[in-house]
């Protein structure tokens, strides 16, 4: 295969991927937040609200349509150059939010307009017996990731150990066959930066799990006991989704690194199929994982045969969530949210925690991506 059409490839699955992530992104959000504001759930299926997800799918089809079609004429008639792929993934990402923005407008006038909210009790459900389960037995504990922080470790002890074995290139890079394509010349300090990158990742994604933990409890007000049976799932599957993804990563990539420092001997070439099965499955299980749960688990079933309470909703708390994707609340104690659109959760930048946090994972980054070149 030529390295054009490998490019072709690889970027027909990002842009596809992008595309069909941000086209089921308002089936996957919660059913009472349409576009970031929150809307009765008996008013989720109005005309109006129906004609803006009509008209977000559209525009979405139709931007992703022209902008891939300029893409690739560039590509294989013009310039071909992966740093191309790179600006039109932050373009694209770019009209995504400002298509979403102008759905969130249009819900948001209608809302105002018909008053949705006016016949509706607002209310918060709390319920501390599901929150501290919710907090302790749904998502795995923190001792599991010593797993994968162990064989994370092995990436810089051992060949700290075997330091005059190893050769004078350290790779810092392997493609999906698991062969280093990038290296920097050896040194301690590059040893030492290689070895930590993984430890890093691991604590990152150890803490992304914690995070799940301590989050905002978001409960339905109108089915509580199904909506507090979803969202036990929910954080679930998303904990053991997140450290079954930290082990085989860290796995992979440990067996990569020592191979390449001759530290062991791995034939590549005959576990090639084992590598991009696990390639595969490292994108699309999460992927499909997260249309299947739906944010808080919003489109799994329950054996809870609850009624909809529509004298009711939950709280308004639309002005707090800025541009309807960025939530700052300084009233709110809380450090991690559910993201108001998509799945997941989000910081709550009202909390100066959350600002350090910010700060301290940027510098992360940057270190992550600078300590390299000063050993290159």
């Amino acid at each position: 295969m030529s390295d054009l059409f490998i490019m072709n490839l690889m970027s027909a699955l990002v842009i596809g991927l992008l595309y069909v992530t941000f086209l089921l992104t308002p089936k996957m959000t919660r059913k009472d937040i349409i576009f970031g504001i929150v809307i009765p759930l008996d008013r989720a299926k109005d005309k109006e609200i129906e004609a803006a997800t009509k008209s977000y799918y559209a525009n979405i089809t139709i931007f992703t349509t022209v902008i891939a079609v300029l893409y690739f004429v560039v590509q294989n008639t013009i310039f071909n150059n992966p740093a191309i792929l790179v600006a039109v993934v932050f373009i694209i990402i770019f009209v995504y939010f400002l298509i979403f923005l102008k759905a969130n407008s249009r819900i948001k006038a209608y809302k105002a307009k018909n008053n949705l909210l006016a016949n509706k009790k607002q209310m918060v459900y709390v319920n501390t017996e599901m929150s501290q389960k919710l907090r302790n037995t749904a998502v795995l504990s923190s001792f599991w990731f010593i797993i994968p922080a162990i064989i994370a470790a092995c990436n810089l002890i051992l060949p700290l150990m075997k330091y005059d074995q190893l050769p004078s290139k350290i790779g810092i890079h392997w493609n999906i066959y698991g062969v280093a394509d990038n290296f920097i010349d050896k040194s301690v300090g590059a040893v030492i930066t290689n070895g930590m990158m993984m430890v890093i990742l691991v604590g990152i994604l150890a803490f992304a799990n914690y995070s799940i933990a301590i989050s905002k409890n978001k409960i339905d007000v109108a089915q509580p006991m199904s909506s507090s049976q979803k969202l036990y799932k929910f954080k679930r599957f998303n904990s053991i989704m997140l450290f079954s993804l930290t082990l085989v990563i860290s796995s992979l990539i440990t067996v990569f690194n020592l191979n390449s420092l001759n530290l062991i001997s791995v034939n590549l070439a005959k576990i090639t199929p084992v590598l991009i099965v696990a390639f595969v499955l490292i994108i699309f299980v999460p992927i499909f994982l997260t249309f299947k749960l739906g944010q808080g688990g919003s489109n799994l079933k329950t054996s809870t045969n609850e009624d909809i309470d529509n004298t009711v909703s939950n709280i308004d708390d639309d002005i707090f969530w800025k541009l309807g994707s960025i939530y700052y609340n300084p009233n709110d104690p809380s450090l991690f949210v559910e993201k108001r659109f998509g799945v997941g959760w989000t910081l709550n930048f009202g909390n100066k925690i959350a600002i350090a946090i910010s700060i301290g994972f940027i510098i992360l980054i940057l270190a992550m991506c600078i300590f390299p070149l000063i050993f290159s």
